[in-house]
């Protein structure tokens, strides 16, 4: 509605209100309270409202900050980390998420620091999820090459 009430005098100027923007501003208008700017920030965060995951952790975070509460680092990421390496598609899947889970994390941090105080150990872990997918993808493009690769028929003597 607001973005198709907006007059421009230009015609090359266009309203750069995304929908995630409105869906992010949706949760955290539902805290008058708290200051527009504070809300604004917030309603920037580089989060998927598509995604459950994401999207739930971003609502939770902004419910402990609005009760001045210290939000812990998520750690589903370490489980998947120790695993070694993916052994299906769902398992980078799981990395990827988690490793969006901590970039909204560590933006968060930087912008409110004293209530996402893990920002160094955020860094560590989504650095350990990066070497797990390079470690993943490796094996299973040596997998792939092994299963191109003619065999060999054993010689009759």
């Amino acid at each position: 509605m607001f973005r198709a009430r907006m007059v421009f005098d230009d015609p090359m100027l266009t309203a750069s209100v995304t929908d995630d923007l409105i869906a992010l501003a949706n949760i955290v208008d539902q805290h008058p309270e708290v200051p527009l700017q504070e809300r604004l920030r917030w309603a920037f965060a580089p989060v998927d409202p598509q995604n459950l995951r994401i999207c739930g952790c971003y609502s939770r975070w902004y419910q402990d900050y609005v009760r001045r509460r210290i939000v812990a680092l998520p750690t589903e990421g370490m489980r998947i980390v120790e695993a070694g390496s993916a052994r299906y598609d769902r398992d980078l899947y799981e990395a990827e998420i988690e490793s969006k889970v901590l970039t909204v994390y560590s933006w968060l941090s930087f912008r409110f620091p004293e209530h996402f105080p893990s920002q160094a150990e955020c860094t560590d872990l989504r650095s350990a999820l990066n070497d797990y997918v390079e470690r993943s993808l490796t094996a299973a493009s040596r997998r792939a090459d092994r299963r191109k690769m003619p065999r060999r028929r054993a010689q009759r003597a």
